[in-house]
C-alpha cells in the first residue's frame, strides 16, 4: 500500500471513530433529513451492545446533519422507593443517606446507581430525589405526581433547536470545510509533492484547521451551555491534543440539548405527522405495557409496573393537553396466514397458543379484534 493509501486510510478510520458514541438502551436519535425541514428518529437501542449501553454510529456525513440524543429518564419513583428503569434495581426511601451526582452517575450511600449520558441529567435526578426525600411517607405519592415528568412545550423545543442550530452555523460552515482539507488535499498533496512534503503540510492543514474549529467550539458551549464549564475545557484540551477529533464538534453541541427534554417531546416538534403518531403510538403502547429486564420479585415487579403506569398516565395528560394523541394502532394481519393472538406492546401477531409474547417478556397476547366493517 503507498503512502498516500495509507494516509487515506488512517483519516477515513479516524472520520468513522468520531462518528461512533456510547448510547443508552432506551435512547433515540433524532436527526434532520438531507432535504426538507422535518426530522427523522431512530432507535439507538439496535447497536452493538457494550457496558454502560450500545454502541451506536451516527450517519457519517457533513457536519449539517447535527444530531440530538435523547432517553427517558432511567429512574422510576414509586412512593416506597427509586427503581432503576433498566435493571429493576430499587433502593426504598428510608435507606438512602446520602446523594451526589459526578461524571453522568447519581450516587447514592456513596455507590453508584444509575449512569446518566451526561453531567445535566444526573444533577436533575439528585435534585428530585432530594425534593422527595424531603416530603412526608402520606404526602410523597402527590409530591412524585407534581413533578413534571414531560419538560418543555412543543415551542419551547421547537426555539431550543433554532437557538442550537443558529449558534452553531459558524461551526458547521467551518467543519465543511474541514472535509476537503482531510479527504481531498492529502491525495493532490502527494500527488504534488514528495511524500515527506505531502505529509508534513497535510497534517499542518488538517492542525490549523481542528485549531479553529477549538476555538470555535469553545465560545459557542459557552453560550448554549454557560453551566457545564467542566465539560467545554474538557473537550477544548481534546480537540488541542486531537485535532481530528473535531470531526465530532457539531454534534459535541446538539447531543446534550437531548437530555432537557423527553423524547416524546421532541417527536412532537420534530417529526412528520405520520412518523410522529407511530412514534408516539409506540411510546404509548410500552408505557401502557411495561417490560423489566431485570430479575425481580413479584412484589419488585408490581411496583415497577405501577411506577411505570404513572409515568404512561403523565405522558397521555402532556399529549392530550396539546392535542397530539395519536389513533390507536392495530395489528396488521392476513386471514390466510391464520394467526389467531397478537401482543399489545409490539403489535406482532402469532399463530401460537402460548400465553406471553416471546418477543416481549411477561405480555400476555390477546385474541386478534374482529374485522368487522374492513374492507
Amino acid at each position: 500500500m503507498s503512502d498516500e493509501q495509507t494516509t487515506y486510510l488512517l483519516l477515513a478510520v479516524l472520520y468513522l471513530v468520531e462518528c461512533c458514541l456510547i448510547a443508552g438502551r432506551d435512547s433515540f436519535l433524532f436527526l434532520p433529513r438531507p432535504f426538507g425541514r422535518f426530522w427523522q428518529v431512530q432507535a439507538a437501542g439496535k447497536g452493538l451492545a457494550v457496558r454502560h449501553g450500545v454502541l451506536a454510529v451516527l450517519p457519517p456525513l457533513t457536519p449539517w446533519r447535527t444530531v440530538v440524543l435523547s432517553s427517558p429518564p432511567p429512574l422510576l419513583f414509586d412512593p416506597s422507593g427509586i427503581i432503576h428503569r433498566e435493571t429493576g434495581r430499587e433502593i426504598r426511601w428510608e435507606e438512602i443517606g446520602s446523594l451526589s451526582a459526578e461524571n453522568a452517575q447519581l450516587y447514592i450511600n456513596g455507590a453508584p446507581f444509575v449512569r446518566f449520558h451526561d453531567d445535566y441529567g444526573a444533577a436533575e435526578a439528585m435534585n428530585r430525589v432530594k425534593a422527595l426525600l424531603c416530603a412526608t411517607p402520606e404526602t410523597r405519592p402527590a409530591a412524585i405526581r407534581a413533578f413534571p415528568a414531560f419538560r418543555g412545550q412543543p415551542e419551547s423545543v421547537k426555539r431550543a433547536v433554532q437557538r442550537m442550530k443558529r449558534r452553531t452555523l459558524p461551526l458547521r460552515l467551518l467543519g465543511t470545510v474541514q472535509l476537503p482539507v482531510m479527504f481531498a488535499m492529502p491525495p493532490v498533496l502527494f500527488h504534488l509533492l514528495a511524500p515527506g512534503a505531502a505529509f508534513l503540510l497535510s497534517a499542518a492543514l488538517i492542525f490549523l484547521t481542528g485549531w479553529c474549529i477549538s476555538g470555535l467550539f469553545f465560545r459557542i458551549h459557552r453560550k448554549l451551555y454557560p453551566e457545564r464549564r467542566g465539560e467545554r475545557w474538557g473537550k477544548l484540551f481534546h480537540f488541542l491534543l486531537y485535532p481530528p477529533g473535531t470531526i465530532g464538534a457539531a454534534h459535541a453541541l446538539s447531543l446534550p440539548l437531548g437530555s432537557r427534554y423527553h423524547p416524546a417531546a421532541w417527536a412532537c416538534t420534530l417529526l412528520p405527522e405520520r412518523d410522529r403518531c407511530s412514534f408516539l403510538g409506540r411510546l404509548l403502547r410500552e408505557g401502557r405495557h411495561p417490560v423489566s429486564r431485570g430479575a425481580i420479585s413479584p412484589d419488585a415487579a408490581e411496583r415497577f409496573r405501577k411506577a411505570c403506569r404513572e409515568e404512561y398516565e403523565a405522558l397521555h395528560s402532556y399529549l392530550d393537553r396539546y392535542g397530539l394523541l395519536p389513533p390507536e394502532e392495530e395489528p396488521e394481519w392476513e386471514e390466510s396466514d391464520g394467526c389467531t393472538r397478537y401482543c399489545p406492546r409490539c403489535l406482532g401477531v402469532y399463530r401460537t397458543e402460548a400465553e406471553a409474547c416471546p418477543a416481549c417478556p411477561g405480555i400476555s397476547l390477546q385474541p386478534l379484534p374482529a374485522r368487522q366493517g374492513r374492507q
